[in-house]
């Protein structure tokens, strides 16, 4: 919380001190410029806008800063620059460098804006948005999920296996983490399983693809997880993982998963290759400041809440060489996960926002105290402001959604329809791959106008 001198007037309300103030500009207000830009496809301004934020810039937000400009040079196709920084982004993670100072109490000070905010000692709090950001779990897997496309974009299909094996691992690291949770906590990843059985099909590894693929199955089929992602497995991803089941010999697997799909297999063999289309529709949602008041503690408390951006299509539609009609089914639906993690979280929040409250009184009359020995003219009353963080990863989609398209030989245009509706398609972007006899990948992004 942050603890300001101030010739403002004090309000005392319900025992403890509280200030009506402004509201500091939340992360989504500050990098909205970038974003209206990344709406027009307009990615190098975006760029440059977020190379020059002053708020990125301060060391709390480096992990931020690291994740927006990997996407926005993803999304430039400068891929080898994006890697650079989400390992960066990755490095931060696990090698956090605190630059603090303390005061003469043993109590951490950090500097905002010239405001001295105090933590540590006996009941000195800082609060959440004026700490170093700390990821969620889903922004963690994210980062490694783009890093390994990178390199699949850049053909390095070893450097992407590796990065899908470092991704399987933190996987597994989630699921020992949240396994004795009492909550539906966020126990692994269907879509960056489903990559990673991509990445090992790509490579011929159809044993290891097949591994990944029944796993994706399982996430996205069990009770918890479904409830969690909020849609079901993708056929695409139930005929990938008999077909892998069949290259690997494994026929026992393969008559288990025609019943459990219900189907009956026939393998297809495509000499020329296929597209693996990812449509990245809109923005994920922003974080904004939730006000409550709890009757029963006669607090005030400030809570993150997750909202959803406008300006996402709800379907899209591809054509190959206007023969073939694919519709992407969801890998990843980003606002549903976020904030369903997100309410899970509400309980643990409001508690955490109300013991912090609970403590500012003692934290002024300390302050107060001091004040009381200074000369009359430096006298002044103090102000308790205490805000939500409000910061989250603003450039990725809202939802990711894939289609496999088979590739003939020579040139194949395709052609990615959006919109509103299966009979209200309001824009479009057209591509054209030609066949190389391997498995391709390639993400179109949607933004509504």
């Amino acid at each position: 919380m942050l603890l300001r001198f101030s010739s403002s007037s004090l309000f005392v309300f319900s025992g403890l001190l509280f200030l009506c103030s402004c509201m500091p500009l939340q992360y989504y207000q500050e990098i909205a410029p970038a974003k209206q830009m990344m709406a027009s496809h307009n990615y190098q301004d975006a760029k440059k806008f977020l190379e020059n934020n002053k708020f990125l810039h301060k060391k709390r937000n480096a992990f931020l800063y690291e994740v927006e400009m990997g996407r926005i040079y993803q999304l430039l196709g400068e891929y080898d620059s994006s890697n650079v920084y989400f390992n960066k982004a990755d490095a931060l993670l696990g090698d956090w460098k605190h630059i603090r100072d303390r005061d003469v109490r043993g109590n951490t000070v950090f500097e905002e804006n010239g405001f001295a905010s105090v933590s540590g000692g006996a009941g000195g709090l800082v609060e959440p948005r004026l700490m170093e950001y700390r990821s969620s779990d889903f922004e963690k897997v994210l980062i490694h999920y783009f890093k390994a496309l990178n390199y699949f974009y850049l053909h390095k299909y070893e450097d992407a296996l590796v990065e899908a094996r470092r991704l399987d691992l933190l996987l597994k690291n989630l699921n020992d983490k949240h396994k004795n949770s009492n909550q539906q906590e966020y126990l692994s990843d269907g879509s960056a399983l489903v990559l990673i059985g991509l990445i090992y099909e790509t490579n011929k590894d159809y044993n290891n693809a097949f591994i990944a693929y029944r796993n994706a199955y399982e996430v996205f089929n069990k009770n918890s997880s479904s409830a969690l992602f909020g849609y079901t497995p993708p056929l695409q991803l139930k005929y990938d993982l008999l077909k892998t089941a069949y290259l690997s010999g494994f026929a026992d697997e393969v008559t288990y998963y025609e019943k459990e799909f219900n189907t009956k297999f026939t393998y297809q063999d495509n000499k020329n290759g296929d597209l693996i289309l990812f449509w990245e529709n809109g923005f994920a949602p922003v974080k904004t400041e939730r006000n409550i008041y709890t009757v029963a503690l006669g607090q005030r408390i400030c809570i993150p809440e997750y909202q959803v951006m406008s300006g996402n299509y709800n379907y899209c539609m591809v054509r190959a060489d206007s023969v073939l009609t694919f519709f992407p089914e969801t890998l990843k639906d980003i606002n549903y996960l976020a904030i369903t993690l997100e309410n899970q979280r509400f309980i643990r929040e409001a508690n955490t926002a109300s013991a912090d409250i609970t403590t500012i009184g003692a934290i002024a009359r300390d302050i107060m105290n001091a004040q009381e020995k200074k000369p009359a003219k430096k006298q002044a009353p103090v102000q308790v402001i205490y805000h939500a963080d409000t910061r989250n990863w603003q450039t990725l989609p809202s939802m990711i959604s894939y289609c496999r398209i088979p590739l003939h030989e020579g040139e194949n245009k395709i052609k990615v329809l959006f919109g509103d509706g299966f009979d209200n398609y309001t824009d479009s972007t057209s591509l054209f791959i030609r066949a190389s006899g391997q498995t391709q990948m390639l993400s179109v992004q949607s933004f509504k106008k």
